[in-house]
């Protein structure tokens, strides 16, 4: 346990309590979302009912992991719908309502247990990955051209679905 009598343990006090080996900024990153709640907590109007505040559970629980894992996620999760459009878009999809974008965003964690490929797929559905058409909008590259065709803009639709020389990996390699 991090706090004790209503107060943090030092990072030293913590080490020797607990001999757990970390270092300070993770365990001051702790710290700081534990007093960030605490302070979330109380402007928050109290619930009617049988309620446990976010930090009595933490307090509680052996496994804080989890707990704190999903409640960052829950408390920062919102639909990319930027994305989204301009997929539709892309795609020619017309009909918004047409796509269980649930569905779409657990694809990479059904299909592989590689880390590399789950980030990379997480990185095309979100359109992070570096297009040619992306870097010379913001001046890192003078042309937008295929990389391998050199025949059309270089744009996630052109490289992972029209382009010619892309498509043969794709047959060769067995994956598409």
């Amino acid at each position: 346990m991090i706090r004790h009598k209503n107060k943090f343990l030092s990072f030293t006090e913590f080490k020797e309590r607990f001999d757990f080996k970390t270092n300070f900024l993770t365990f001051y990153g702790i710290i700081s979302s534990i007093k960030s709640l605490q302070n979330k907590v109380k402007t928050q109007p109290p619930l009617k009912g049988n309620y446990k505040s976010f930090i009595d559970v933490f307090l509680s629980v052996n496994k804080t992991n989890r707990l704190v894992y999903q409640k960052c996620v829950s408390s920062k999760q919102t639909s990319p719908s930027k994305t989204q459009n301009k997929w539709l878009t892309d795609c020619q999809i017309t009909c918004f309502n047409s796509i269980n974008w649930k569905v779409v965003y657990k694809l990479p964690f059904s299909y592989t247990k590689i880390p590399k490929l789950i980030i990379f797929e997480l990185k095309l559905l979100h359109r992070r990955l570096a297009t040619n058409d992306f870097l010379n909008k913001i001046g890192m590259r003078p042309d937008v051209l295929c990389t391998f065709c050199r025949d059309e803009k270089e744009s996630l639709i052109h490289l992972f679905w029209s382009c010619r020389e892309t498509n043969l990996f794709w047959k060769t390699s067995n994956i598409g």
